[in-house]
């Protein structure tokens, strides 16, 4: 069984038709994750910006 990657992950909203991005997930063709935090979760105070990354690591490379 072939075991799914997902190569590119983002959330973006578009409230008052300015389009605002959360995150972006980025896997590498060797295999190397990517995340990068925007718009309002970047601006978190070190505690939960450490815990939204500690997340993002854990996640599974055939998970959203």
């Amino acid at each position: 069984m072939d075991l799914l990657l997902i190569t590119n992950e983002c959330l973006k909203n578009a409230p008052n038709k300015r389009e605002l991005r959360y995150f972006e997930r980025v896997t590498s063709e060797t295999g190397k994750v990517t995340v990068e935090l925007g718009g309002s979760l970047a601006r978190k105070n070190t505690k939960q910006r450490q815990f939204l990354e500690f997340v993002a690591q854990g996640t599974r490379p055939n998970q959203l």
